[in-house]
């Protein structure tokens, strides 16, 4: 959202300004929608475990290699992955909430 903001925010990562913001504004969006299909998984928990895990797991995952790969192309700064990281680690909490929702059952 800052970069919506705040145009410079880009230079924070070490990228410019793209020409459009459609696919930044779409993402955006998409993390809208999952936040949305998280409160759903929440009212029946035993039931959305594929949410879970298109939305917890495989979507953070590609996040965390996205902002890799950006990084190692040197497209964007170092405090890219740092973001990153917290996807990888929120991807790593959702696969142990699976693991304990099941040992529950």
């Amino acid at each position: 959202m800052l970069a919506l903001l705040v145009p410079s925010a880009w230079e924070l990562f070490g990228m410019t300004v793209p020409p459009t913001l459609f696919f930044f504004n779409m993402m955006i969006g998409f993390v809208f929608v999952f936040g949305i299909g998280y409160i759903v998984v929440s009212r029946n928990i035993n039931e959305n475990h594929a949410i879970v895990i298109l939305g917890g797991v495989i979507a953070k995952l590609m996040v965390f290699a996205g902002c890799a790969v950006t990084v190692s192309l040197g497209q964007a700064k170092a405090i890219m992955l740092v973001i990153g990281t917290v996807d990888l680690l929120f991807a790593i909490l959702f696969v142990e909430f699976l693991n304990s929702v099941r040992k529950v059952k």
